[in-house]
């Protein structure tokens, strides 16, 4: 299970582009919140464990910084969030023509600004999962020609729910960049 979904989180990175490989955090950090429209937003739920527990700490550069009294987890610049996804655990339509169940979903580059990764992606706690609500670039797959679509650019997928499966911050190209 674990071999299957990695292997496939490793494929899916090869075939979308290079990932940032040096570490700024080595532990994640512990009960932790960020900022959201409410206030701060916890990250550790007794129903969702520690949202940090996602993060990819192999790969991930992750930055995090104050504002308004709340800890913001950005990446670093030229670099974007990134979440993988299955559509084994989603509301989204699942496409006809994919070579895997996994597909990504991306927030726009960071350029100096703190963006905070976790209100890009509306994530919250839903029941005992950490899903995606919002998709400010769609989703990205790929096809069996080893092609790239993206799917939800316009917004239509917005409010539909997505199992986070793990988190980074990549300088993966994607098709409408």
């Amino acid at each position: 299970m674990y071999f299957k979904m990695y292997f496939s989180m490793f494929m899916t990175l090869c075939l979308f582009g290079h990932v940032e490989a040096k570490c700024l955090a080595n532990t994640p950090p512990q009960e932790t919140t960020s900022s959201s429209a409410g206030g701060c937003m916890e990250t550790y739920t007794p129903e969702c464990g520690n949202l940090t527990s996602l993060f990819d700490y192999e790969f991930l550069t992750l930055l995090t910084s104050e504002q308004d009294g709340c800890t913001v987890f950005s990446c670093p610049r030229g670099l974007r969030p990134l979440v993988h996804a299955s559509f084994e655990n989603t509301e989204l339509p699942k496409p006809t023509d994919i070579i895997q169940d996994t597909f990504i979903i991306v927030a726009r580059y960071s350029w100096g600004q703190v963006e905070d990764m976790l209100s890009q992606f509306g994530i919250e706690c839903d029941g005992d999962k950490w899903k995606v609500t919002k998709y400010l670039l769609g989703i990205h797959y790929a096809t069996p020609d080893k092609e790239f679509r993206n799917l939800g650019r316009d917004g239509s997928y917005d409010g539909m729910k997505t199992e986070v499966m793990q988190m980074t911050c990549s300088t993966a190209h994607l098709p409408g960049d």
